[in-house]
């Protein structure tokens, strides 16, 4: 091969290759990317509202009730609108946070727009509820559904399996 048959074989095997990698950046661009991030809430004022991904449940001492903060993040090119947030349970079993508000007291569904994100709280629950959860979820008016986790959840779920299994031993 001379010279010349190398530099077109070397442009074509470029050009091929620019246009796989375009080819997936446009999918890519297309597809909806949520981010679901669980907090415990900590604090309820009228000043706000303290909550944390990473604070422990006190397995010694739990608390009756727990509140959860879901903070959704946009990460599409193009807003989205949620319809749902809840958790998922063992099995293929969901429940749904009904009543989720922002602070500003705004119910879903919610439109967030690109690079954007919203927290919604849930009201009360008890804590033996978090017994049998897995991950808590946000879900689109498309259906498209994307799962979070956190530290907080981790010791949550723990801690209410306990008082579960503790009450079923009586």
């Amino acid at each position: 091969m001379e010279v010349k048959d190398w530099l077109t074989a070397g442009t074509a095997l470029t050009g091929a290759v620019l246009g796989v990698f375009n080819l997936w950046r446009q999918l890519s661009t297309e597809r909806i990317k949520i981010r679901v991030s669980p907090s415990l809430v900590i604090e309820r004022s009228p000043n706000g509202v303290l909550s944390s991904i990473t604070v422990a449940v006190d397995p010694v001492n739990p608390p009756q009730s727990v509140s959860l903060s879901i903070e959704v993040l946009n990460l599409s090119a193009f807003p989205v609108t949620i319809d749902e947030v809840g958790m998922t349970t063992a099995g293929e079993g969901r429940v749904s946070f009904f009543g989720a508000v922002t602070k500003e007291h705004t119910t879903l569904p919610i439109r967030v727009e690109s690079r954007d994100s919203v927290t919604l709280y849930t009201k009360s629950y008890t804590t033996t509820e978090f017994a049998k959860a897995l991950h808590v979820f946000a879900e689109t008016a498309c259906g498209t559904r994307a799962f979070g986790e956190s530290p907080a959840m981790k010791s949550l779920r723990s801690v209410a399996s306990n008082i579960s299994n503790r009450g079923a031993a009586r």
